[in-house]
């Protein structure tokens, strides 16, 4: 077989025969933008300020934080790191954080692998390592979504005609018929 001209779409053919992976495409979707990802955000802030008040924390400026197969290379932030990969399971994950009173996360974004330094490279290796040594755990369940489709209804436009409507489904019948 050929090399695969589109990045990802190895992930893609893998997920759609079953096999495990990490990241899935939900998750590599999700961390592309904000909007996608904000619904775990009071979750995780609350798990990443208990962190960093059970650490006595100090930091005063913004930082960034690299979890690797949820292990940080600052201790303090195991507990944190964790929940954020049961959450998002995904191999390289960099945190941007500002501290405060409630420490707040800036951003989520996947670190690509080939731009790890050497130490960040290193811990990565040693968290992949871990991680293939424990037992797999299914990740934390998502919250659904309330509505997965919203349409718009107007009512006073003119009415579908006969034939129109003897195609449609039972359902879009009795919606057209209400109006």
């Amino acid at each position: 077989a050929g090399r695969l001209r589109a990045p990802g779409l190895g992930l893609l053919l893998a997920e759609a025969r079953g096999h495990r992976i990490i990241p899935n495409v939900e998750t590599m979707l999700e961390l592309r933008e904000r909007k996608l990802y904000e619904q775990s955000l009071p979750d995780l802030q609350e798990a990443l300020t208990a962190a960093a008040h059970r650490a006595r924390a100090d930091e005063t400026t913004t930082f960034d934080l690299l979890f690797c197969f949820g292990l940080s290379q600052d201790p303090r932030f195991e507990a944190f790191g964790r929940l954020l990969f049961d959450w998002y399971r995904c191999p390289a994950i960099e945190v941007t954080i500002t501290p405060g009173k409630r420490w707040k996360i800036d951003r989520l974004r996947t670190r690509p692998l080939a731009k790890l330094g050497p130490e960040e490279a290193e811990f990565f290796r040693g968290a992949l390592h871990q991680h293939t040594q424990r037992d797999w755990r299914n990740p934390r369940a998502r919250s659904v979504a309330k509505y997965s489709l919203a349409v718009k209804r107007r009512c006073r436009r003119p009415r579908s005609s006969r034939s129109a409507i003897s195609r449609s489904s039972p359902s879009a019948i009795r919606s057209t018929l209400s109006c």
